[in-house]
């Protein structure tokens, strides 16, 4: 198997849906809220049990075993799996492949966000920790350096993650984000190089080593 994240969460997710969909069709399960979630906790913990998938995410599954045994059908691992699906669904090309991410997507998102009336500032060096006050209008930080190095500089392409620092509505972020084919992956949601700041990731290509924020219900449909 192929130890991509991003592939191998896909699988997870394709591979219960579909098993509890059979489940459904023999009867061996009701189609009730709580049958299913029923279902889906124990579904995570056979197949940790089984090692069926790659280890890349055995920690998603693990944390998933210990939120369906204390939260019960409260855990909503149902609906997580079917955003998994679509979220991934709306970053892939026609040949179900994780799109490359280019400085355009990025430009675009940093116009909007200052559209929107966000603080966007990416002309800094963020070589010791910073301070920004900015009277309580959303923020968001990018090192100078770090952009620069992340970028190719002839297909104008990432090849590197980019942090993104972050301090207000970051719903509208990840929306306006994933809009431009981004998916932002949260490394911390305060304490980070930037005071009061949370950091979030781009990856290339959106390959991030863990599960990204999914947007909003309303924009989780694939791209047409």
């Amino acid at each position: 198997m192929n130890d991509d994240f991003a592939k191998a969460i896909t699988l997870v997710a394709e591979t219960a849906l579909l098993e509890l969909e059979q489940a459904c069709q023999q009867g061996g399960v009701s189609r009730t809220p709580v049958n299913e979630a029923h279902y889906i906790n124990a579904w995570v913990t056979k197949a940790i049990k089984l090692q069926r998938f790659p280890h890349c995410v055995a920690k998603t599954l693990l944390n998933w075993q210990q939120q369906g045994r204390s939260l019960g059908k409260k855990a909503d691992i149902l609906p997580i799996l079917k955003r998994i699906l679509a979220t991934y669904a709306h970053v892939r090309d026609s040949q179900h492949q994780l799109v490359k991410v280019y400085e355009p997507q990025l430009q675009t998102l940093l116009e909007q966000l200052t559209e929107a009336n966000w603080n966007v500032i990416d002309q800094v060096e963020l070589a010791r920790k910073m301070k920004l006050n900015s009277n309580g209008q959303d923020s968001l930080i990018i090192c100078a350096k770090q952009y620069a190095d992340a970028i190719n500089e002839t297909e104008r392409r990432l090849i590197r993650p980019l942090s993104l620092y972050v301090r207000g509505d970051v719903t509208q972020l990840v929306d306006l984000a994933y809009q431009q084919q981004l998916l932002l992956f949260k490394k911390t949601d305060y304490k980070s190089k930037v005071k009061f700041h949370g950091e979030y990731l781009i990856f290339p290509s959106n390959k991030g080593d863990f599960l990204p924020e999914f947007p909003n219900e309303m924009l989780t449909s694939p791209a047409a």
